[in-house]
């Protein structure tokens, strides 16, 4: 989530800010060209049918947001599922 509340003018930039962030973030996803490899997180997973929706494969929807267009090419025909990565619940709990 965002550090502040959304707004109807400007939602659509930042929910691609948004999306942008997750995806390119590699202590959530592994997406390594050179081992072919695509690991998500576990949030793709609970998620599936809403992130393949509009994109058809969990990889093309990562492919939206990544980080260059080489990787996104690579992405847009990425032949296997991915893998999930396990989630971090540690970020859920409340601080000591």
């Amino acid at each position: 989530l965002a550090a502040r509340a959304y707004r109807a003018e400007g939602l659509s930039s930042a929910r691609d800010a948004q999306g942008r962030a997750l995806v390119n973030d590699p202590t959530k996803n592994v997406l390594d060209r050179s081992e072919g490899r695509v690991g998500l997180s576990k949030i793709f997973d609970w998620n599936r049918k809403e992130f393949e929706r509009d994109r058809g494969s969990l990889a093309r929807y990562a492919a939206r947001f990544a980080a260059t267009p080489s990787l996104a090419s690579w992405l847009q025909t990425y032949p296997k599922p991915p893998q999930f990565l396990e989630y971090e619940w540690a970020l859920n709990q409340p601080s000591p």
